[in-house]
């Protein structure tokens, strides 16, 4: 090993070896460089720890562009590190993991976390439309009192706490994936809990709107006008709509029906919001809709004429359907006129939940029930008939 004074010329000066060699600096004896034949000059610390362990940290290379003044200032503080105990691996991960922007976290939340498109494309709108302020801070950073002005500055009420679901969702996941050197969580305090503790968070209103059992018939002439003199896909968009008023299933989940999901007496809907499969039986009501003729080949049961072969936003057809009726009939619409008809009905609760694939609550009796499509087919009948009678102005 060869002592020197590291500066900017001597390091320079240095000739190539026929072997690695290793030069300390005469003032910092921790402070080293390795120099290769490759014309590699790597700067770094050599520390021998309590116990007799020896630890050598790497700093970066000279040959790379970093200076001797940067290296000095690095070394020094490794050094300190390691003197105390401290990983300086764990440090300098936690340097990094401070510097982590929101815009970082919510990229990194979108492809980790199992997301529908759906939701990943009204993430990236309200990430575009209310986060700039905040998007390329730290967001360790963040305060509450920055939360507190956000939240109120937001004029849409619905947007303000669907936002403010997405900004706690990315803190509690960066709270579990950023640590310190220590191993806590870099996250010990969510500021957005400051708008749930001065009560500033808006009151979600629950819509009432469904169809009444004397709009059915309106409903009923609405979606034969439209499917009469419509295109292939504003025919499959009023077929989608009947199916989901007999079913009660979101939007989605029936406009990504696929043939290969119906089988000879039951469907299935592979991928919900609740994230379990749901098996549901084929009445002759449901078959009735599957049988019509779609004018077009498809592997989707509600076929559109555009590129995918898929219904991507039906709104305009929806909206003139609404119109021709007179009555409420939006997909959630259509929802809570299924559930309320089950409800008079009578049906069972833990039935009625399953046939609309509601997500299962910590209820014990729940968890061990067991509703096949078999099971569920006297309930969903019973439903349907009743449907079919309203339809037709019983």
């Amino acid at each position: 090993m060869i002592k020197m004074n590291f500066t900017q010329s001597s390091i320079s000066n240095i000739p190539l070896p026929d072997k690695r060699i290793e030069y300390q600096d005469t003032t910092y004896k921790f402070w080293r460089l390795r120099v290769s034949p490759s014309g590699s000059k790597s700067f770094e610390v050599f520390k021998r720890l309590k116990g007799g362990t020896n630890k050598r940290v790497v700093i970066g290379r000279f040959d790379q562009g970093m200076t001797v003044k940067e290296a000095r200032v690095i070394a020094v503080e490794l050094s300190g590190m390691l003197s105390k105990g401290q990983d300086p691996a764990s440090v300098s991960s936690e340097r990094e993991a401070r510097k982590v922007t929101l815009r970082e976290v919510f990229s990194k939340y979108i492809k980790e976390k199992n997301l529908q498109d759906k939701t990943i494309r009204g993430y990236n709108s309200l990430f575009r439309n209310y986060f700039g302020d905040f998007a390329d801070k730290s967001i360790v950073s963040i305060t509450r009192k920055e939360i507190e002005a956000w939240y109120g500055a937001i004029e849409s009420e619905a947007q303000a706490n669907g936002s403010f679901r997405l900004f706690n969702a990315m803190f509690s996941y960066a709270s579990g994936e950023y640590v310190d050197s220590e191993g806590k969580g870099l996250i010990q305090d969510n500021p957005l809990k400051i708008v749930t503790h001065k009560g500033l968070k808006h009151k979600s209103k629950r819509k009432q709107t469904h169809i009444r059992n004397n709009q059915f018939t309106a409903f009923r002439d609405a979606l034969e006008s439209v499917r009469t003199s419509g295109t292939i896909t504003q025919m499959s968009v009023c077929d989608a709509l009947l199916f989901s008023l007999y079913t009660g299933l979101r939007k989605e989940e029936v406009l990504s029906l696929k043939w290969m999901d119906i089988k000879e007496t039951y469907l299935i809907i592979p991928n919900t919001k609740s994230g379990r499969p749901l098996e549901l039986p084929i009445t002759s009501s449901l078959q009735s809709i599957i049988n019509r003729d779609r004018l077009l080949s498809s592997e989707y049961v509600f076929p559109s004429e555009n590129s995918t072969g898929k219904i991507i936003e039906p709104k305009k057809v929806v909206a003139k359907i609404r119109e021709l009726s007179g009555c409420d009939c939006s997909w959630h619409d259509l929802r809570r006129t299924f559930l309320t008809l089950g409800e008079n009905l009578h049906i069972g609760r833990y039935t009625l939940k399953r046939l609309a694939n509601h997500a299962l609550s910590s209820d014990v009796t729940e968890g061990y029930l067991v509703l096949t499509s078999e099971t569920l087919r006297e309930s969903s009948v019973k439903i349907h008939n009743f449907i079919d009678t309203l339809l037709q102005g019983k």
